[in-house]
């Protein structure tokens, strides 16, 4: 497959149309079906969110990466889920440069239920209490855990109103997708991707389909980001845009609307000889509600289309996918 040099990734101002303009409204939900059909990937710019918001999200994010392993595994999840907490991501180097591993990526994730007890109060019965797994917030530096949670808070908004747009391009009541995003168990990450010495097999991050409904992504200027597989088998980078995310559909995205819409690989390419830079991203991963019933929306399927998968429970299709998830 080759390397695309010319961006084909659709770029929406969300400006208006969060305005509430109904003729913005509907030309932007017109840009999104379009946008979801063909590659499942756009960038947004008017979204309302506070670029010093992020860049405190960032800051302090980068100031933990800075600490010392032995400090930052306290903060890594006590069952090993690579979902909450700290962690880390080894890649093997080229058998010229002996196979050893290197390290290519940390991260971090935090759900935006802090604890089992957050999930009880939400209204879940015992089965899902049972199955969530605390946050761990790191204690230093002061102030990280306030700015993820604003953060979280201002993209949950952003990606609520994504969803209400979403309905207009399938032609459904603007609030038909946010109803089941009631008590959403969506979770914030931040990736930070380095730069090895040595050469090494793979990517940064390889190629994969998100799980949940959408994710919405910022990425900084930092070399070699997110490539996208287009349709004709052309890896096509998404370049970084000041102030924009990057918006891409899930798994569960594309099973709701049977395949109308479409969940795109993509990975982190490898840097290039001489670029020495770290790179940080900060994705946000939508799920509906646990107990929220996930089946083909109405006007995604006809007699020559009918359904194509059985009905789910939006929690277990997540376990299903975290449980069948391979490391990338």
């Amino acid at each position: 497959m080759t390397t695309a040099t010319a961006p084909v990734i659709p770029r929406l101002d969300l400006s208006l149309a969060l305005g509430g303009d109904p003729v913005a409204r509907s030309a932007l939900a017109r840009q999104i079906d379009e946008a979801c059909r063909d590659i499942g990937f756009f960038t947004i710019t008017g979204h309302g969110i506070d670029q010093q918001l992020i860049d405190d999200v960032r800051r302090s994010t980068a100031e933990f990466f800075a600490q010392p392993d032995e400090y930052k595994a306290r903060f890594a999840s006590v069952t090993g889920n690579e979902f909450r907490g700290w962690s880390v991501r080894d890649a093997a180097t080229t058998a010229d440069d002996g196979g050893r591993p290197v390290r290519v990526r940390e991260q971090v994730e935090m759900s935006r239920f802090d604890s089992p007890e957050d999930v009880a109060a939400a209204g879940y019965d015992d089965e899902w209490v049972r199955r969530a797994e605390p946050n761990v917030w790191p204690e230093r530096p002061a102030g990280l855990a306030e700015a993820w949670k604003r953060y979280h808070e201002a993209v949950d908004d952003l990606g609520m109103a994504l969803l209400s747009l979403m309905a207009l391009a399938l032609d459904l009541p603007e609030g038909h997708l946010e109803s089941r995003f009631r008590r959403h168990p969506s979770y914030l990450a931040c990736n930070l991707y380095l730069t090895p010495d040595a050469e090494f097999e793979g990517h940064r991050f390889g190629a994969h389909t998100d799980i949940g409904s959408l994710t919405i992504v910022y990425q900084d200027d930092g070399p070699a980001g997110i490539e996208v597989l287009d349709r004709s088998g052309r890896w096509t980078p998404i370049d970084h845009e000041p102030g924009a995310f990057i918006v891409n559909l899930g798994d569960l995205m594309a099973k709701w609307t049977n395949d109308r819409w479409v969940a795109t690989e993509h990975r982190v390419r490898n840097p290039e000889p001489g670029e020495q830079r770290t790179r940080i991203s900060i994705p946000y991963f939508q799920h509906p509600d646990f107990d929220a019933l996930i089946e083909c929306l109405p006007g995604c399927s006809d007699e020559d289309d009918p359904p194509r998968y059985p009905a789910v429970l939006a929690g277990n299709w997540a376990t299903h996918r975290f449980d069948t998830y391979e490391k990338v």
